[in-house]
C-alpha cells in the first residue's frame, strides 16, 4: 500500500516533466508550420500580426533574414523578418546586425512598402 501512495505522485511529477519538455517542441513546430517565428528563449511564437500588435521584438542577428525580403514588401513583413528597428531617423529604419559589430541594416519605405534595403 505504501508504494501506491508514493507511485501516484511520482507518476504525476513525471508526466508534468514530460509535458514541460515536449510542449515547446510541439509549439515550435506548430508556430513554424503556420508561418511564425519561434523565440526559443521565451517559448513564444511571433506571427506576422506583430507589426500591428507592436510585438515583433528585437533579434540578435536580424541580417540572417534579409534574404527573405524583396522590394515592395509591406512594412509589416520587414518588421516581422527583422524585428523592431533600433532607430528610425529621417525616414531611415536601422537595425544593428548583432552585438559587437558596427554592421547596420538600413531600410527606407515609400507608402509603407520597402523601397530600399542595405544588408551588410
Amino acid at each position: 500500500m505504501g508504494y501506491r501512495i508514493f507511485l501516484g505522485p511520482a507518476l504525476i511529477i513525471l508526466g508534468i516533466g514530460v509535458i514541460i519538455f515536449i510542449y515547446p517542441r510541439i509549439a515550435q513546430k506548430s508556430c513554424e508550420s503556420n508561418g511564425g517565428k519561434w523565440v526559443g528563449s521565451l517559448n513564444y511564437c511571433i506571427t506576422r500580426a506583430c507589426y500591428n500588435d507592436g510585438t515583433c521584438g528585437h533579434w540578435a542577428h536580424p541580417g540572417a533574414r534579409c534574404q527573405r525580403l524583396k522590394l515592395k514588401d509591406p512594412i509589416s513583413e520587414v518588421y516581422f523578418q527583422l524585428g523592431q528597428p533600433d532607430r528610425v531617423e529621417s525616414g531611415r529604419y536601422q537595425w544593428n546586425n548583432g552585438k559587437g559589430t558596427s554592421d547596420l541594416i538600413i531600410a527606407t519605405f515609400s507608402q509603407e512598402k520597402l523601397a530600399s534595403l542595405e544588408c551588410q
